[in-house]
């Protein structure tokens, strides 16, 4: 066999992402383009909530069309001039407030806040996995992101000292103050602890049970 047959790391990276990503009939897509890979990551975001929506997670016109409003708000981040902290705070309540009201303006009242906050939060991070080479134009936010909430992330934030407690299931979080007080535990955490340099890069230790 010739060897420049032999795919390079890089060529089996993208081979695994695009296996992880692109969830949708191969016709659904384009051929590799930006849009491709942030729809991909909006459509594997959905996975990680839609089991606590029973009645609705079929729903397919209703999953559309708040994903939808999904990909064009995170289409329009990376087109933003202002990557703060402010700045992102303000998106992100925006667009989990639109995801809600899609829902909720199609029957479905059960959509609360705290699976808007798993979507939104999770293709935040998929985005970064997926990288800048892939998907540019993010990475200036990344610093700003939420950790995104459920079981796992809970139990582990709530071992580190001044983390605001949620009460009950994430999936039944509706107060968005409730959300933002314990985002706002968390930065002030990291920020004290020093020892990592972002809420995401702190999740991304305590999700694995590595508390580094």
């Amino acid at each position: 066999m010739s060897a420049t047959l032999q795919p390079t790391t890089e060529e089996q990276r993208y081979f695994l992402l695009r296996l992880y990503f692109f969830l949708r009939p191969w016709g659904q897509y384009k051929v590799d383009s930006g849009d491709d890979w942030l729809q991909g990551c909006v459509d594997r975001a959905y996975l990680d909530f839609c089991r606590t929506l029973p009645r609705v997670a079929k729903v397919r016109k209703v999953r559309d069309s708040a994903g939808k409003v999904l990909w064009s708000a995170l289409d329009g981040l990376r087109e933003s001039k202002r990557p703060n902290q402010e700045a992102f705070d303000e998106w992100h309540k925006k667009v989990c407030t639109s995801l809600r009201s899609c829902y909720h303006e199609s029957g479905y009242p059960g959509f609360t806040f705290g699976h808007a906050q798993k979507w939104v939060n999770m293709a935040f991070k998929y985005v970064h996995v997926v990288g800048p080479d892939l998907l540019p134009g993010f990475e200036r936010y990344y610093f700003f992101g939420h950790v995104p909430i459920d079981n796992i992330v809970m139990e582990a934030f709530n071992r580190e000292p001044g983390i605001r407690r949620i009460n009950g299931a994430w999936s039944k979080l509706d107060d968005y103050g409730t959300y933002v007080a314990f985002q706002q535990s968390v930065r002030a955490s990291i920020k004290s602890s020093g020892r990592w340099a972002s809420p995401l890069a702190a999740e991304f230790w305590l999700f694995q049970g590595r508390p580094t």
